[in-house]
């Protein structure tokens, strides 16, 4: 497990369909895109690269490209630019760089704003990609404040992406599964009984003493035997 390269993301997102039909109608404007397609009825992005974890499920996919949004005479201009998926554990966040007017004629240049942010739930990679899948997306706190046409909390388009990922992403590496056969060896060495030809040498020692200490003995009592059996047979003057 580990770290996951990604190469060739995909991701798609309308930001909010009433929007659009409001840009449109009302507001008399329209969108510009640069590396972006309208593919009905959301934006979308493609050759997304970057990496995350696996395990942890955090991580960054960058896609780039760009939204302008223009309507109300040019008093709302806004870009959302430089596309990017973070995965942050159960939670992932849409975010942009920020900059323009906003429909309050407020003025915004900010980085790395999140967005919106959707539930990754139980996510996780599967044949070769980790596949997001038409999932509900609210407005964030730093979202409204960026944006500034709707609260945060709002209720957005839902996302959809697919991730591919390099073919070691969810596979153990070839060190820790070395390591965990070298554990097994140690153990197996440790508790196994030694065989024949690889007995210690130490019990074959223990019994050559006891051995040897037995003749010793054998030969002192036969002694004293042989002793007492010449004073019987010695005659007395």
């Amino acid at each position: 497990m580990g770290a996951c390269t990604v190469d060739g993301a995909s991701l798609t997102w309308g930001y909010k369909e009433s929007f659009r039909t409001y840009i449109e109608g009302i507001a008399r404007g329209g969108w510009t895109l640069t590396d972006v397609s309208y593919e009905y009825p959301a934006y979308a992005w493609g050759a997304g690269t970057g990496s995350f974890d696996d395990e942890t499920l955090t991580g960054q996919i960058s896609y780039g490209g760009s939204i302008t949004f223009t309507g109300h005479d040019g008093a709302l201009n806004t870009t959302l630019a430089n596309a990017r998926l973070e995965l942050a554990g159960d939670t992932g966040y849409i975010v942009f760089d920020v900059t323009g007017t906003t429909q309050g004629g407020d003025s915004v240049d900010q980085k790395g704003v999140r967005l919106a942010e959707f539930p990754l739930g139980d996510a996780a990679v599967a044949d070769g990609a980790l596949s997001l899948d038409a999932l509900p997306t609210t407005l964030t706190e730093a979202g409204a404040a960026a944006f500034g046409t709707y609260a945060a909390g709002e209720a957005l388009d839902p996302v959809s992406a697919v991730i591919p990922v390099n073919a070691d992403c969810g596979i153990a590496t070839e060190e820790q599964v070395d390591a965990e056969a070298e554990t097994t060896a140690t153990v197996t060495a440790a508790t196994e009984p030694a065989t024949a030809e690889g007995a210690p040498v130490w019990p074959w020692i223990v019994g050559g003493l006891v051995v040897v200490a037995l003749a010793a003995t054998g030969g002192v009592l036969i002694a004293r035997r042989n002793r007492a059996d010449d004073s019987k047979a010695t005659p007395t003057a």
